[in-house]
């Protein structure tokens, strides 16, 4: 014999993750809205349904409500196209379904979503609010796809990210107003620059990614030079000031650079900070060369000193990885663009005190940054050498040491 679910025990069935079930709903927001939302009921069961009736009609629905409302709007759904000889949108559906509870039963339901709030939830949802530009999560899923027709169809498309040469000094200036009206400006440019076929993306703070289909490396320098020429020739004016800015970038091609979203960001973001590291205001192609002269992993503390020769104590940083001209430095607090650092840190078990000049500062999460600096031609060379000892297992010859710079900063 069948049993009646208890009621106490549906309220506490299974949780499943609220901002999961809302993204996957607002990713629905398209035509055939009910037969999307349909397959995921189905995959996950009523906690689906219960989160988006709660949604459209923002008021609360046991597991069982939402389950057998959920049965009788779809009924409700066939029945109006049958009548009107064609499909009803999810909406309509929505609203004729409850105005019929309201008059049979007397329920009182909370005034249900209007389409353009709906519409508006879903720009909010695929797009960065301050630059107009597709967010993170938009270029991830779209990158996701580009790379699932590349190998599909055996296509090719590129990846650039630009970064913004010395934002944080703008900031530092003008404050995060200023910055702000900075970075709506380059949006905007962003936006009148690409092809109608390219996906332009706010990556995170003043880095941007876009997504080339169809192109190779070489044609995506051409484009990313003329948006690099578009952003330099702007004077951007905004209450209290104005300012002209230079982006940095780099460019991976899918499939010779990865075949993975992380793959494809990681090459473009390694050229890009070797751009950053030579000074900036430049666009490189990802290489097999350049991933010779790659970075290599480092996994030591660094102690900053000084900041612009002044006396300071900053424990504690991780160092991340370093090439011969510069460093990555993972630390609590944000350093100024264009500062002058020196740390003390220990390679290949030499004690080193050495300079660098803060070329990028990004927040990667609440009270964590990564610190791009890039070396003196004094400390390139003695990276260098180190590393040069370390494949030989030899240190430099006797003749050489003429030749290299003077080595005072080494700690005994």
């Amino acid at each position: 014999m069948e049993m009646e679910p208890d009621q106490g025990q549906t309220q506490s069935a299974p949780p499943v993750p609220e901002r999961s079930l809302r993204n996957a709903f607002l990713a629905c927001l398209r035509p055939n809205l009910l037969d999307r939302l349909n397959f995921l009921v189905q995959r996950e069961g009523a906690a689906v349904s219960k989160t988006i009736l709660e949604m459209t009609l923002h008021r609360e629905f046991s597991y069982e409500e939402a389950d057998k409302c959920w049965g009788e709007i779809n009924a409700h759904s066939r029945q109006m196209a049958d009548a009107m000889g064609r499909p009803v949108e999810f909406s309509v559906v929505v609203a004729d379904y409850f105005t019929q509870q309201e008059k049979e039963k007397g329920t009182k339901f909370t005034k249900i979503f209007e389409l353009d709030e709906f519409e508006n939830i879903c720009q909010e949802y695929q797009f960065d609010h301050l630059t107009g530009l597709h967010n993170r999560q938009a270029m991830e899923k779209a990158l996701r796809n580009e790379i699932g027709r590349a190998e599909r169809y055996g296509g090719k498309f590129s990846l650039l990210i630009l970064d913004l040469d010395s934002f944080k000094v703008v900031n530092d200036i003008h404050g995060h107003m200023g910055g702000d009206q900075v970075l709506r400006r380059i949006g905007e440019i962003f936006v009148k620059s690409k092809r109608t076929m390219d996906i332009a993306c706010r990556y995170g703070g003043d880095e941007f990614v876009f997504i080339l289909p169809g192109t190779s490396k070489k044609e995506a320098l051409c484009l990313a030079e003329r948006i690099s020429r578009n952003v330099n020739q702007q004077i951007i004016k905004f209450e209290g000031g104005e300012v002209q800015v230079c982006v940095s970038g780099g460019i991976a091609g899918y499939p010779e650079d990865g075949t993975t979203a992380d793959e494809l960001v990681a090459s473009a973001d390694k050229v890009l900070y070797q751009v950053k590291c030579r000074g900036g205001n430049s666009i490189r192609l990802y290489t097999p060369e350049n991933q010779r002269a790659d970075r290599f992993p480092l996994n030591t503390i660094v102690v900053i000193t000084h900041i612009d020769h002044r006396p300071i104590k900053l424990p504690g940083m991780q160092a991340k990885n370093m090439s011969d001209t510069g460093i990555l430095i993972e630390s609590k607090v944000p350093l100024r663009v264009g500062s002058v650092a020196e740390m003390e840190l220990s390679l290949e078990g030499v004690k080193l005190t050495i300079k660098g000049r803060v070329v990028r500062t990004l927040q990667i999460d609440e009270g964590r940054y990564d610190i791009g600096l890039q070396f003196s031609a004094q400390e390139e060379q003695t990276i260098a050498t180190r590393r040069k000892e370390q494949a030989t297992g030899r240190p430099q010859k006797e003749e050489d040491a003429a030749n290299l710079p003077d080595l005072d900063f080494l700690l005994s």
